[in-house]
């Protein structure tokens, strides 16, 4: 895999830690507790977080009673998730596009939109392929992925952000089929630049790329309290994946 694309480096970053450090323990913990409740899920199954930051899901994951792997490509952000433990939670550096921690388990997440970063569509396709390959037959799959539809009429946007003594300027636009957001960054006088894309998925394209990827769509659910999609309001695109 290439060494220089844009998230090895931004999510390895102390500034990328800063800038999205507030987001909810308890918003996780809610979501998945009622996707628990709604899909029957056991205690004590087996499930891989797949690109899990610094574990916010992977904890509430174990909360619940899952035996969790998590898996990230960011160094940085494994160490973080490693120090606010449980120790039990196995944590490994890893790109989702290479083969992931041997298996077979029960469930599969990927939250957050922790996907749609790479510049070839061949790589999402392979992506799923290796999160099918450590599933067991019938093991589930929850891919949680922003709606870009609602977004992108929005669109350009630009703010400032201070945070930690550190002051963010962010301009968000979109230009197909990416939603990009250009980062500087000035700290102690010294100013950084980065950049993340996020690629606009419709819910059939998603669909489609499970289905590729050899599972089967159950069910599309719109936001985190699990309401239908609605493609002009959702602001999520959650979908429920079975093993064909």
């Amino acid at each position: 895999m290439e060494q220089q694309e844009w998230f090895a480096h931004w999510f390895n970053t102390s500034y990328y830690h800063t800038l999205y450090g507030h987001r909810s323990e308890s918003e996780a913990h809610r979501f998945l507790e009622a996707l628990f409740r709604k899909l029957g899920i056991a205690p004590g199954s087996t499930a891989i977080d797949i690109a899990c930051g610094n574990g916010r899901h992977s904890r509430a994951l174990h909360a619940l009673g899952l035996q969790v792997t998590g898996i990230d490509l960011s160094c940085e952000s494994i160490a973080m998730a490693r120090s606010r433990g449980p120790a039990s939670i196995h944590y490994e550096v890893q790109d989702m596009r290479d083969p992931l921690p041997a298996g077979p388990y029960r469930l599969a997440f990927n939250l957050f939109t922790s996907f749609g970063y790479f510049d070839h569509p061949a790589d999402d396709l392979l992506a799923l392929q290796q999160i099918r390959a450590v599933l067991e037959p019938g093991g589930l799959f929850i891919q949680d992925y922003l709606n870009g539809i609602p977004l992108i009429s929005m669109l350009p946007v630009t703010e400032t952000i201070n945070k930690e003594s550190l002051e963010f300027h962010i301009h968000k636009y979109y230009r197909a089929p990416f939603i990009y957001k250009e980062i500087s960054v000035t700290d102690q006088g010294q100013t950084h630049a980065y950049r993340e894309q996020v690629r606009i998925f419709s819910p059939e394209t998603l669909i489609g790329l499970h289905e590729q990827a050899g599972f089967r769509v159950k069910e599309v659910l719109g936001d985190y309290e699990l309401h239908a999609f609605d493609n002009e309001k959702s602001p999520r695109i959650i979908l429920i994946s079975q093993v064909c």
